[in-house]
C-alpha cells in the first residue's frame, strides 16, 4: 500500500480536544481500511503568509494558524475521503497530502521537477 503524508492547517482557536477528534476519525478510518497510522507531528501555531477566506463567508480573517502533519499507510480509494473529511471540519482551514516513498536516506515524496518550474507526480 502507498505511504501517504497529510499536511492540515488548522484554526488557532481550535482546542485540543478538536484536534484530537480530527486525528482519532482520520485514524479510525484509516485503520478500518486495513491501513497503519505512521507519524502525527504539531508544528505549533505560526503565522499566515498571507490572508485567507474562510468557508462558509465569515467576515474575520485569521492571522494565525496550527500546523499538523499525519503518516499513514492506506489504500489510495480513502485518500480522497479523509481529506473531504477534514475540509467538512470547521476547524480545519486546508489539508494537502502527499504519496511519499521510503528509501535508503528518509522520506521522499513522488515527482519529477519540471524544467519551467513545478512538480509531476
Amino acid at each position: 500500500m502507498p505511504h501517504y503524508r497529510t499536511l492540515l492547517m488548522a484554526s488557532s482557536s481550535a482546542t485540543r480536544a478538536q484536534l484530537k477528534k480530527v486525528l482519532v476519525q482520520a485514524s479510525d478510518s484509516v485503520v478500518s481500511a486495513g491501513g497503519l497510522m505512521m507519524n502525527y507531528e504539531h508544528y505549533g501555531e505560526k503565522l499566515l503568509a498571507y490572508k485567507i477566506s474562510l468557508k462558509g463567508g465569515r467576515d474575520a480573517r485569521p492571522q494565525y494558524a496550527r500546523f499538523l502533519s499525519i503518516e499513514y499507510v492506506c489504500p489510495p480509494a480513502l485518500v480522497s475521503e479523509m481529506v473531504r473529511k477534514f475540509y467538512l471540519d470547521e476547524s480545519i482551514y486546508g489539508a494537502t497530502t502527499f504519496n511519499t516513498e521510503v528509501g535508503e536516506k528518509g522520506i521522499f515524496a513522488k515527482g519529477k521537477r519540471l524544467p519551467g518550474g513545478g512538480w509531476t507526480g
